[in-house]
């Protein structure tokens, strides 16, 4: 018996759709397991008359027990845990064992693990003051990730490197590569950065990096999602078109002793924002969002859990010309929103005493 899968193989999910097992005598009773969970599937197949067995949709079984880092909060750095399958299969003829390790993916990767360095879509990133950035990338022994940033000091433009400290790191790892945390950890003024570029070497010497470029231009509306990429890690995507509230109510209407009341009365704060004009790396990115398991509203400070609710994508792609798309959200919490006052006394140089009489 023989299978199509090589012991001690890596694969992102969907790269291994099917198993087969080849020369199968009689009957074929076949046990995959976890290590993290134990026993996941237990089947007797039987071949068909080319004595082949083929298991299919390897990715809906395996995809039910991968965990991610919780997004409520903004992690410095994070990983994507891969599992770890042993796969045994027993016909007439002899056993078969095939250890194999499976990283996250929604999509289709090709190739090898690890000739992917980067794992987002990004080349180019444009970033601000405010804002929150993540460089993802597959580690292995020996890699290293290089921080250069641009800056102005006195009117003139300098550049300076930073080592990340990689130790340790293994497999789809994400750090924190925000404004503000690049310009503490290079200890450069926030605002005087003109660009910062992550770049990540292998032991092999394979490279890849993303630029990001600092944005100071004012813009009336800044809508930011935090949420996974299709390889289960942090990343955000900043929409700079215009956001349209559209409060929805909904509630019972009941008549007590003649008279019409309202009960069970619920306000979602439903809004609409377009994605402005924007390139098809940043396209393809809102497309993984929206199969992401987790998305979350970053406003005023806030984490706020959303889901959402309609799309409007539809666009024409002619080569490289920028697109604009529409999504409408709401918060995945109730109640959602919180109570502000602004303080007319906050700022004042003089309490409530100074009043009128002074005059």
């Amino acid at each position: 018996m023989v299978a199509d899968i090589l012991d001690n193989a890596q694969f992102f999910l969907y790269d291994i759709e099917e198993l087969t097992l080849n020369n199968v005598i009689e009957r074929v009773e076949v046990d995959i397991s976890l290590n993290q969970f134990g026993e996941i599937l237990k089947e007797t197949y039987y071949p068909d008359e080319s004595k082949r067995v083929v298991i299919y949709d390897l990715p809906a079984l395996f995809l039910p027990y991968f965990s991610f880092t919780d997004i409520s909060g903004i992690p410095e750095s994070t990983f994507c845990s891969a599992l770890k399958a042993t796969i045994h299969a027993k016909d007439s003829s002899g056993e078969l064992n095939l250890n194999v390790t499976v990283y996250y993916s929604r999509k289709m990767v090709g190739g090898a693990v690890g000739d992917n360095v980067i794992l987002n879509r990004y080349k180019t990133v444009a970033t601000a003051s405010g804002r929150e950035e993540f460089f993802s990338f597959y580690a292995t022994d020996g890699i290293q990730v290089r921080l250069g940033v641009a800056y102005l000091q006195n009117g003139m433009a300098k550049y300076t490197v930073k080592n990340f400290t990689t130790t340790g790191m293994l497999g789809p790892v994400c750090l924190r590569v925000s404004p503000k945390r690049v310009s503490l950890f290079a200890g450069i003024v926030e605002e005087s950065i003109l660009y910062y570029i992550v770049t990540s070497t292998t032991a092999a010497g394979a490279s890849d990096q993303v630029k990001y470029v600092m944005d100071r231009r004012n813009y009336r509306r800044q809508t930011t999602f935090l949420y996974y990429n299709c390889f289960g890690l942090p990343e955000t995507i900043t929409m700079l078109g215009l956001q349209t509230e559209e409060p929805e109510l909904e509630s019972e209407t009941v008549r007590l002793l003649q008279r019409e009341k309202q009960i069970n009365v619920k306000l979602t704060d439903s809004r609409t924002v377009n994605s402005g004009y924007m390139q098809p790396d940043k396209y393809d990115s809102l497309m993984d969002m929206l199969e992401s398991p987790d998305i979350r509203l970053l406003e005023d400070g806030r984490n706020i859990p959303v889901v959402i609710t309609d799309i409007d994508f539809s666009h024409q792609r002619i080569g490289n010309e920028r697109i604009s798309v529409s999504l409408t959200f709401r918060p995945a919490i109730r109640p959602s929103g919180r109570f502000v006052r602004n303080n007319p006394l906050k700022g004042r140089i003089f309490d409530q005493t100074f009043d009128y009489t002074f005059d």
